[in-house]
């Protein structure tokens, strides 16, 4: 199975956010990737499991119920 190397442009195009976010993802080993020739390259089954690891960590179902149980008050006491 051939695996499909992309570029910063085409991660950046991917994710739908600037090239510059990639770069600095990338300086700070933030995502999967690895310099070629002075040059980063991204596998992209790799940034596709770091976008669904991160989506997972992130996502909590029970923190939504439990905040609908939760009451803030506010105030001064007397």
């Amino acid at each position: 199975m051939q695996r499909k190397i992309m570029s910063t442009k085409e991660v950046a195009r991917y994710l739908g956010v600037h090239e510059k976010n990639i770069y600095r993802l990338a300086r700070d080993r933030r995502i999967p990737g690895t310099k070629l020739g002075g040059k980063w390259v991204f596998p992209k089954h790799l940034i596709d499991e770091w976008i669904d690891s991160n989506a997972r960590a992130n996502f909590d179902p029970e923190a939504k119920k439990q905040k609908k149980n939760k009451l803030l008050l506010c105030g001064q006491q007397s």
